[in-house]
């Protein structure tokens, strides 16, 4: 799924210093009946977290707005406090969509 390259949608305001630092890639792709989508948190080269699922009956643009929640909301699950986050995303209407409206910090609110 992880194809194309990815922009930067989202990137927390937390001082580099930080010992931990997060990457979250989300994506969707579709065949002929299914959307499938998912999200993979990385620390390094390393896999911390992957999530994929499968849709029916649903464009590939709400799907990698689907992604992209299921990544907020397992941020929020999470103690996350000390990380640095980024997220990443490589379909250019969902980065457009949300170009200006993620200003908030996912875990603070602020």
């Amino acid at each position: 799924m992880f194809g194309r390259s990815h922009e930067l949608i989202w990137k927390s305001d937390r001082p580099s210093s930080r010992k931990k630092s997060l990457r979250i890639f989300t994506d969707a792709s579709m065949d002929s009946s299914n959307v499938g989508i998912s999200f993979v948190a990385c620390e390094g080269d390393y896999v911390i977290k992957e999530m994929t699922g499968s849709l029916k009956e649903i464009s590939v643009y709400r799907a990698e707005m689907m992604a992209i929640k299921d990544a907020l909301s397992w941020i929020k699950t999470e103690d996350l406090k000390q990380w640095s986050l980024d997220i990443y995303n490589d379909c250019l209407s969902a980065v457009t969509t949300l170009n200006g409206t993620v200003a908030l910090d996912p875990l603070t609110g602020a």
